[in-house]
């Protein structure tokens, strides 16, 4: 599963962490995450840090997005596989993703539920998947169109 990521999601190092906000979190956040990219970011930050992804700028969300899932695949059991099947179903901002990588999300997160000895059995995981391939299905379908540009983009 993780060379499914590697190749969808590349490395690269983002300034723009968050957006106009500088309390502790953010501060936190900005700190921990500059100057790397999604495979450098320690497992311990995500454990302690499975809610934060909606608090990251797009730019951050595209960039680290891969981290969380990476942890997720990792330990299905564990709060992050639970959360990030939660920030994935509801209504995240799909712009900027690619086919490939839209498809790589939708693969964790079937095998987050499937790997998982809790979830596997919860209707509500049940539900998750299905929102979160309703959301990244048609950006996966695209999966002919070039790797390097991202699947909402107009192409004409």
């Amino acid at each position: 599963m993780e060379a499914m990521l590697l190749e969808a999601f590349p490395q690269r190092v983002v300034e723009n962490i968050r957006e106009g906000c500088n309390c502790e979190t953010c501060r936190s956040l900005q700190t921990q995450l500059e100057g790397i990219s999604w495979r450098d970011v320690p497992k311990e930050f995500i454990r302690s840090n499975d809610w934060v992804l909606p608090l990251l700028s797009h730019e951050a969300y595209l960039a680290f997005l891969p981290a969380w899932l990476r942890q997720g695949i990792l330990e299905p059991d564990g709060p992050n596989a639970q959360m990030l099947l939660v920030n994935l179903r509801h209504e995240p901002d799909t712009s900027g993703f690619t086919s490939l990588q839209a498809a790589a999300i939708i693969d964790a997160a079937q095998f987050m539920v499937s790997s998982s000895k809790m979830m596997s059995e919860e209707p509500e995981s049940m539900e998750n998947i299905a929102d979160i391939k309703r959301v990244w299905s048609p950006i996966a379908a695209q999966l002919g169109a070039p790797a390097d540009v991202p699947a909402s983009r107009d192409r004409g």
